[in-house]
């Protein structure tokens, strides 16, 4: 799971227990400076969805796009760059919640 660097540094109880969660499950999550939204999706059967968004988490009147993609190559492709960023920013977490 990558987080922007915004939501930790001004998230920090929720960042931080997210954070606790996704590690007691062995998983990994990070922040890092990033204003994409991408999730990628890979279910058990095989199928793997990719949804890319405008949309940030706050509330206006803009007008945002969504798009959801069906397919392994998309979902590859994001999950790829996602995973190297989560790997690269991984140790700063909590340490200096300034950095990323």
């Amino acid at each position: 799971m990558q987080y922007s660097a915004f939501f930790r540094d001004h998230n920090t109880e929720l960042f931080e227990g997210t954070l606790e969660e996704f590690r007691d499950r062995g998983q990994q999550a990070a922040a890092a400076r990033s204003h994409a939204k991408v999730v990628t999706f890979a279910f058990a059967s095989g199928r793997r969805l990719t949804a890319e968004g405008s949309a940030n988490l706050s509330s206006d009147s803009n007008r945002e796009q969504v798009l959801l993609a069906d397919g392994a190559g998309l979902h590859e492709w994001h999950a790829g760059w996602v995973d190297a960023l989560v790997s690269a920013h991984e140790g700063e977490q909590g340490d200096n919640p300034g950095t990323g």
